[in-house]
């Protein structure tokens, strides 16, 4: 899924913290929220500053679950975020988005719902 507009990357996520005069306000957004009741397997976008998180080829970054966004929160030394209001993006992870799993050693890896369409 292409993001139309300006887009937030993830180089910006990993510079920001050495920009000490710069706060971000990052919100998570749930994207299947009717589809996924659990927490832990819903999935979702975050947004920057109003932008949305890109990966560098523009695809819309996606997290599958709290644990793996709160980890990619850490990685990138921002931990505080709040919740986003839910977001009907349709994703295909295997197509359109660059979707992000917490693995069982605790490391983030590709998501392996590649022939799941979300909505």
């Amino acid at each position: 899924m292409r993001i139309e507009g300006k887009v937030a990357t993830w180089l910006e996520m990993v510079a920001t913290p050495h920009l000490h005069h710069k706060k971000l306000n990052l919100k998570l957004h749930p994207v299947d929220e009717a589809a996924r009741a659990d927490a832990e397997d819903r999935c979702y976008a975050i947004s920057v500053d109003g932008r949305w998180l890109c990966s560098n080829n523009g695809s819309l970054t996606i997290l599958q679950g709290m644990e793996a966004a709160k980890r990619f929160m850490r990685l990138i030394r921002n931990e505080s975020f709040e919740s986003g209001e839910p977001m009907p993006f349709a994703i295909d992870c295997s197509k359109n988005a660059h979707c992000i799993a917490l693995g069982r050693d605790k490391r983030l890896r590709g998501c392996g719902r590649s022939q799941d369409m979300l909505s």
